[in-house]
């Protein structure tokens, strides 16, 4: 998650309530047959931008122009059970700001420490 070298945190904190975060969440040590699912979030974000989709909602609302929209990039998780407790802070700061958030990727392990 680069941002201009701001820490996650400070990014959280330029964060509006009612906004949209979204945050890659690039894991998948808990896979139990294949590896893949930690490429989910650079090849959503791939496919959101490629040529033959756009960001517009069903409303027309252009999602790709909103400034309430904010990708923060991905969580740098430093492995094993951290990884875990990583992802239950982060997406904890966000909520903490009246954030939604959508987490892109991950295996299945990740659902718990989101919803958390």
């Amino acid at each position: 998650m680069d941002h201009n070298a701001k820490s996650f945190q400070e990014i959280v904190n330029d964060l509006k309530p009612g906004m949209v975060a979204v945050v890659g969440v690039p894991s998948d040590e808990n896979s139990t047959f294949m590896r893949g699912a930690a490429l989910a979030p650079s090849r959503i974000r791939e496919a959101l931008h490629s040529d033959a989709t756009n960001l517009c909602a069903e409303n027309g609302l252009d999602l790709g122009a909103e400034s309430r929209w904010q990708d923060l990039g991905d969580l740098e998780l430093a492995g094993g059970t951290a990884s875990l407790e990583q992802i239950k802070t982060a997406i904890g700061c966000l909520l903490k700001r009246d954030v939604y958030v959508v987490a892109l990727g991950g295996d299945h392990a990740i659902t718990y420490p989101i919803l958390k």
